[in-house]
């Protein structure tokens, strides 16, 4: 363990995808896990191919079921593949584990395959013997242990095992960049064999493996060839030489499923054996011996390890090498699978390795050069089989469909040519599919699976000889139907609903030396909103032309970059046509990917462009045109020789040119080439190069850029994509040189404005309008990418959800349509071809048909005769968008950095809109370096944006001259010459403006929402749960009051009910003092009810955020307290003394005695905060929603309803009462689904019995109610309310008499218990016991909302009553002191309606005590609730005449209230205090 390289060693963490054994598992080299020992411990100096022969036995292990467990999974999208992954690697882990433990070397993983080998050192027939018999042993251990595995979906797993023994190869076949090992030989085709005899459940041997056992030994029967023997159990074990593994303890979890087995074919197991077990789908365990692979324990030396690194598929050994887990290696995206099965002539081995190469040096860099990687070589099951995958992480192309079915044609006529291979054949399909790591912690690898890939392996072997492809294949691929042919449908295994099924094949082309690049694509439409781009463009071509002997700051090289779909290939031909229309020379050439490998591509396509050679001219029509053309230069007729291998011409070299070395024939060619342009340039004058897609220009003809970017009579011009870090790393020298030079301009190309659309779309479809609902969607999802807005058209026509018809029709006025300006549908004058557009209107089939209803428009040749309309009932809203338009997301995402590609995953679980801080948080194995590069990098190219609050006022402020026409005096000042990320997050310095570096920006959004939805379905549904229960945890420990409030935690698990009741008693109260203006009794009360008050809760609003501590300032008079030291006990004594002091504090605090001389207590006892720029509010409002969704995709039931209710409560805080319905109705549905135990979340979670917190509170349910009631309130549906209300009391426990009688025997019995409370309070208040005071607290507060209701419709008995249960139970309870004083307050009022002052005044005087004896703990919300008992308090003793006190009441509230700054309550105290100011004059 000592010196192995640490990056490669990890942990397996437990609930990881591949492997579940954690705690105490040893650290594994995990480039060991991913390839067997044959590789670990092979001696990789020898060259390619080389060979070890040895004696063994094989085992190979085909699963059955796994078709129809994938169609089953399939019908879910949102879990399927999650949970197709889970059980088959459940059910590959427990095989994998036997296979291990009895010291095998599992060669091949092959989807729901596998193939073991047990070496044998010797040719003794004994150890042979030996070594099959414990094969054998193992085999029935798998079969009494996985043979009938049953899976939640109710389809059984089952696995058929053959075994075969003797001699066998492993060829190991490669290059330098990659490697390959096949297994041959007559074992091979034996233990093949032996499978297909086999069925479900069966072990069966070969004929040469049975013919050295002893047959006594077994219990068996043979097979229909009367050689084949199915082996049903064995009587001894054999011996086997255990030096693969290692046995030692570790922590084993408990499978939660045990596999069903159909018999026991074993005895017990004897002391010694191995023991195992399977890890996934386990839950608890114990500490048991297992035993380990020693490879993957053991370290490697450096040539090792660079070695065995050629052998891991690429995107595994990215993954490994930015330290990301292991899980972040599966997710489900969109792939092309190629199945090439070659059909070999019986050869000796050694012939076969050679041909193994031989076809390796063909694949490898046809599949390399195309972007695909080279997955799987085998020769099990269905013959000599490559597996190439397009589209893998790190890989991902817009056209891979069209690279796969092209780079498969051009493989198979070079394997076709190979003489041995008899016959290739190639299955191409495309679609989603998963793409990870299958198997186990300790020897997995990296493969795909799903349905896409079992259909290519069956057109593979069903259409013999030829390149098939699926539909979506050929949908996708965009390319000639010419190269496409119908065949006839064959059915399957496994298969259904399999579409057309395609030929693919090319035309010739002839030999790649006479080629060259095509054109650039024609438009037939004016370009639309790069106008500010082609000024750039046409004032530096001015300048070139004005200034011929060039200057120093001139131009020659304008480069436009952009990413795929932006428009670079619409600005190019804009360019041709503005330089055509000045009458300037143009040569233009679109490049490929076939093209980047290719030296001088680009130099002879651009010379053979200017010297018109056509593709048909023989070498001698190019040399007798190369003479006519330089005949006058004699340098140039003196090295013609130099252009042979160029133009592929044969000219003589003389003696000086023979000699030259390889360094200086380039050079020379490199003078030659240069002098030629100069000389073109000079006959034809002014030529402008245009090059689209430069980023596929070849290492050679960089050079010759950098070279034309000297020459002041050419302008090059080119498009491309932008460069990763790492693919810029890679770019040759003069790349650099075009680049950076003085002479170089790069205009990075942005999103169009929304506004540009419409004409984007009107110019596609053809047409003068589209409906205005279409314009709104296409703006909503294209975010101004053309490519997106034509593939959205393209998939809405191919469904047939829009058509064309003629204006006027009668299906138009059903739309409101939305057109461009006339001019944007003029078509150039120059265009002769068939439109870009056209293919729009052709079917999926073979035939074309027009895009008009009916093909009644035939005739039709106007854009300005058609509109576009939807089809009926077609809903955009539920318009999904396209594979092709993510396969477009994940190619950008794939040419990422790896650590860029996980922010940008990572980000999207937390949504549009994160913060930098969660991100770091939630992101696995990131350092803050790292972070810090990557989030730069992702703002610069525009995937990322500043999401701060000032980003929009610094917008506004800003001056935009882009069309002030001084573009030549400061042509840099345009912001799509830059490509500068701005982060408007507050600067360190406090002063206005952007801030100087995007690293430290806080807060951040996706440029478009595709993007986050790309990237957040390619987890799998395990690794969303984990992070989703991140990011709400985080969430959770962050939501803070905001700094006005004083900051702090929030209180958790509670609601904002009392606060919102409060909120409908300020509105209800306003409407009760319109009524009654001048009744002072009365309208004092119900002003009472605007104050505002705590919520006990964890979403606290900015006009309440209060804590429950009231206080009180009734003071004690020395005859009170002489009286009181008659009647109670010395304890008492010494707590009515403390009162007193503490009175007395808060008389001074507040100024009451001496105002003047009390200011600077004031400020010093009360603490200063600002209650009007509270903020709580609208952080809990856009806090909850997150947390509901992070909960809910975290499958925690009981969690996700809480914070539900919590996002209610604070909605319904600010007044957003249809969005508190909408929250409170997803939490009945989540309760009503578990109360009839059914899952809560059928579209999110796949196991019910998985699911964490299967439960829901009853107060939660109760809450519910509430809620709904104050919602209804709240909308004015009092009557609507009342139920709510009821049933919220009902379900807690408390319900309401509805008779008269009822309720006034419950006023006695409530009164007698409010009597008994006021006698004794030392035996009642407080007596509840701690379980039942939650439930009392719930109470009150839903009695809260009922008195309000109560007292609003003037029903005085029901509101006594539940003032009084109010106050029974808050006593009883005595844990919360707001709702306590709350209850007083209400009992209070009630006693002002019945006029009863002076127990009004008893229970203003009992609420004061309570809180006086609260003063030590009292915060700032604790003093905003002393001065609402202030202000109740100046309530009553206004109505009782008690003016003086009611004024002193008065002044200690406001004196509360100006401290705090608080507005709102401010508003409600001064109206009372004038009141009682101007009694005083009277």
């Amino acid at each position: 363990m000592l010196n192995r390289p640490k990056k490669y060693e990890k942990e397996v963490p437990e609930g990881r995808s591949v492997g579940k054994m954690a705690k105490s598992t040893p650290k594994l080299n995990q480039l060991a896990t991913h390839v067997p020992d044959l590789v670990n411990n092979h001696d990789h100096s020898k060259p390619f191919p080389n060979n070890i022969k040895f004696n063994g036995v094989l085992m190979f292990a085909d699963i059955s079921g796994f078709t129809a467990l994938s169609e089953r999974y399939s019908m879910n999208a949102k879990i399927g593949v999650d949970q197709l992954t889970k059980t088959l690697n459940g059910y590959l882990e427990a095989l994998v584990a036997e296979i291990i433990g009895a010291d095998a070397d599992i060669l091949k993983f092959a989807g729901d395959a596998i193939l073991s080998v047990w070496s044998v050192d010797g040719l003794e027939p004994e150890t042979m013997r030996d070594a099959i018999k414990h094969v054998i042993h193992c085999a029935l251990r798998i079969q009494d242990r996985c043979g009938e595995w049953l899976t939640d979906v109710g389809v059984k797993l089952r696995v058929k095992l053959g075994i075969a023994a003797g001699e066998m190869c492993v060829t190991y076949i490669g290059n330098d960049e990659f490697r390959h090992y096949v297994t041959t030989g007559i074992t091979v085709d034996d233990v093949n064999l032996a499978e297909k005899f086999c069925e479900s459940g069966f072990v069966v041997i070969s004929p040469y493996a049975w013919m050295l056992l002893p047959s006594e030994q077994f219990e068996f029967e043979v097979m229909e060839d009367d050689k084949h023997i199915r082996v049903l159990s064995s009587k001894v074990r054999g011996s086997y030489d255990i030096s693969r593994t290692l046995s030692m303890e570790t922590f084993v979890e408990t499978p939660t499923r045990s596999p069903q087995s159909k018999r026991t074919s074993l005895g017990k197991d004897s002391d010694n054996e191995p023991k195992t077990t399977a890890a996934a789908g386990v839950k608890g365990g114990t500490v048991t011996k297992i035993r380990f692979r020693k490879s993957v324990l053991t370290s490697m030396d450096k040539q090792t390890e660079d070695a065995v690194r050629l052998y891991i598929a690429r995107p595994v050994l990215k993954k490994l090498d930015d330290d990301q887990p292991l899980e972040y290696l599966s997710e489900n995206r969109q792939v092309s699978i190629v199945f090439m099965n070659m059909v070999l002539a019986p050869v000796p081995y050694r012939m076969a390795s050679k041909l193994l190469q031989s076809a390796f040096d063909i694949i490898y860099p046809e599949v390399r050069s195309m972007l695909g990687c080279l997955n799987k070589v085998f020769m099990f099951d269905k013959g000599c089989t490559f597996l190439v995958i397009f589209g893998l992480p790190g890989y991902k192309h817009e056209n891979d469909c069209a690279h796969a079915l092209q780079c498969s044609y051009r493989m198979k006529k070079k394997l076709d040519m190979i003489k041995n291979v008899q016959q290739t054949s190639i299955g191409v399909t495309t679609g989603m599919t998963f793409c990870g790591v299958v198997g186990h912690p300790y020897r997995h690898e990296y493969t795909v699976i799903g349905k896409k890939v079992n259909m290519a392996a069956r057109l593979m072997m069903h259409y013999p000889g030829k390149v098939t492809c699926d539909n979506d294949t050929y949908h996708h691929s965009k390319l000639s139907r010419a190269n496409f042919k119908n065949l006839e449908l064959k059915k399957m295994k496994g298969l259904i609903n399999i579409g057309t099924i395609r030929e693919y094949t090319e035309e010739a082309v002839g030999n790649s030396l006479y080629t060259r690049a095509p054109g650039i694509q024609e438009f037939d439409f004016p370009i639309v909103g790069r106008e500010n781009e082609i000024r750039i463009l046409m004032y530096e071509i001015k300048s070139i032309m004005e200034h011929k002997g060039g200057t120093a700051t001139q131009r020659q090289v304008i480069i436009f970059e952009g990413e795929a779909g932006i428009g670079k290939s619409r600005i190019l031909d804009a360019v041709v046509c503005k330089a055509e229309e000045s009458h300037i020379k143009v040569l233009s050439s679109s490049l490929s990917m076939n093209e980047a490998k290719t030296p001088y591509f680009v130099v002879r396509s651009l010379l053979m462009s200017v010297l018109e050679f056509s593709l048909t001219m023989s070498h001698q029509e190019r040399e007798d045109g190369l003479r006519k053309y330089f005949q006058k230069d004699m340098y140039i007729m003196q090295n013609l020789c130099l252009l042979n291998d160029l133009l592929v011409v044969q000219f003589s070299c003389d003696a000086s040119v023979r000699n030259m070395s390889k360094e200086e024939r380039a050079s020379g060619l490199r003078k030659l080439l240069v002098h030629i342009m100069h000389q073109i340039t000079t006959k034809t004058g002014f030529i402008i190069f245009v090059i689209d897609d430069a980023q596929f220009v070849d290492p050679e003809s960089w050079t010759f850029m950098s070279d034309m970017g000297r020459d002041d009579k050419t302008l090059v011009v080119l498009s491309m994509r932008p460069f990763t870090e790492t693919k810029k790393s890679q770019q040759p020298v003069a790349f650099w040189e075009v680049l950076h030079s003085e002479t170089s301009l790069t205009i990075r190309l942005k999103p169009l404005d929304e506004e540009h659309i419409t004409a984007i779309a009107c110019q596609l479809l053809e047409v003068a309008k589209i409906p205005q609902k279409l314009d709104d969607f296409l703006k909503m999802k294209t975010h101004g990418v053309p490519a997106w807005c034509e593939q959205i058209l393209h998939e809405l026509f191919h469904d047939a959800k829009i058509t064309l018809v003629p204006e006027g029709h009668p299906d138009t006025k059903d739309f409101r349509l939305v057109g461009p300006p006339p001019n944007f549908l003029k078509k150039k004058e120059r265009f002769t071809q068939k439109s870009k557009i056209s293919s729009l209107g052709q079917s999926s089939e073979e035939e074309d048909h027009t895009i008009m209803e009916g093909g009644n428009l035939e005739g039709a040749s106007k854009t300005a005769n058609l509109v576009c309309v939807l089809q009926p009932d077609v809903n955009l809203r539920n318009v999904a968008l396209s594979q092709s338009m993510k396969g477009m997301m994940m190619a950008r995402m794939d040419r990422m950095e790896p650590s860029d590609q996980m922010l940008i995953k990572c980000a999207s679980i937390i949504g549009a809109k994160f913060s930098r801080k969660m991100v770091e948080v939630i992101m696995p194995n990131q350092i803050p370096e790292k972070i810090k590069a990557s989030i730069k990098r992702l703002m610069e190219s525009g995937i990322l944006e500043c999401a701060s609050d000032s980003l929009a006022q610094m917008k506004e402020s800003k001056i935009w001259n882009q069309n002030s026409g001084g573009i030549g005096k400061d042509i840099h000042a345009l912001s799509l010459l830059t490509s500068k990320a701005e982060c408007y997050c507050p600067r360190p310095d406090g002063k206005p403006g952007p801030n100087d570096s995007v690293t430290n920006c806080q807060f951040l959004r996706f440029h478009n929402g595709l993007m986050q939805e790309t990237a957040y379905e390619t987890f799998l549904g395990e690794q969303r749960r984990m992070l989703h229960i991140e990011a709400a945890g985080f969430l959770e420990s962050q939501a803070h009051k905001c700094p006005s409030c004083g900051g702090g935690e929030f209180i958790a698990w509670q609601s904002l009910n009392n606060v919102v009741a409060e909120r409908n008693r300020r509105e209800s109260n306003v409407k009760e003092m319109n009524k009654h203006p001048k009744s002072i009794t009365r309208g004092s009360i119900k002003v009472d009810r605007q104050f505002k008050r705590d919520r006990r809760s964890s979403a606290v609003t900015p006009e309440i955020t209060f804590s429950s501590v009231p206080v009180s300032v009734e003071s004690l008079t020395a005859e009170e307290l002489e009286e009181a030291r008659d009647q109670v006990d010395s304890s008492a004594l010494l707590r009515l003394a403390n009162t007193q002091q503490r009175r007395a504090s808060i008389r001074i605090t507040l100024g009451l005695d001496e105002p003047t001389k009390t200011e600077s207590f004031v400020s010093t006892v009360i603490p200063d905060v600002d209650f009007r720029s509270c903020e709580c509010v609208n952080i809990l409002a856009s806090v909850y929603p997150q947390l509901v969704r992070h909960w809910r995709s975290a499958g925690n039931v009981g969690k996700t309803v809480h914070f539900l209710l919590e996002a209610a409560a604070a909605a319904t805080a600010t007044h957003n009462t249809m969005q508190t319905l909408s929250f409170l109705e997803e939490a009945a549905e989540i309760a009503e689904r578990v109360t009839q135990n059914k899952n809560p979340f059928p579209n999110d979670i796949a196991n019910i019995e998985e699911l964490s917190d299967f439960y829901v509170d009853p107060e939660e349910i109760a809450l519910i109610e509430s809620l709904t009631g104050q919602s209804k309130f709240q909308l004015g549906q009092m009557d609507e309310a009342l139920p709510h209300f009821k049933s919220a009391l009902k379900i807690l426990g408390s319900r309401q008499p509805e008779t008269n009688i009822g309720v006034n025997f419950e006023i006695i019995r409530q009164g007698m218990t409010q009597v008994l409370h006021l006698k004794n309070p030392e035996r009642f208040i407080g007596s509840a016991p701690a379980q039942k005071k939650v439930r009392l607290v719930e109470q009150t507060r839903c009695l809260s909302h009922l008195f309000q209701y109560y007292y609003t419709q003037d029903d005085a008995p029901k509101a006594l009553l539940t003032a009084l249960q109010q106050v029974n139970k808050s006593e009883e309870a005595d844990s919360d002191l707001h709702e306590l004083i709350l209850a007083y307050t209400c009992l209070m009022e009630c006693c002002q309606l019945k006029n009863w002052p002076n127990l009004a005044n008893r229970y203003i005087q009992i609420a004061m005590d309570k809180i006086t004896l609260a003063m030590d703990s009292m915060n700032p919300e604790d003093w905003l609730t002393f001065a609402h008992l202030f202000k109740s308090a100046m309530t009553v003793q206004l109505s009782n005449s008690h003016i003086k006190d009611a004024i002193e009441s008065g002044f200690a509230a406001t004196r509360i209230i100006a401290k705090l700054h608080d507005t709102d309550a401010k508003i409600q105290v001064l109206p009372l205090m004038g009141q009682a100011l101007l009694m005083t004059k009277h």
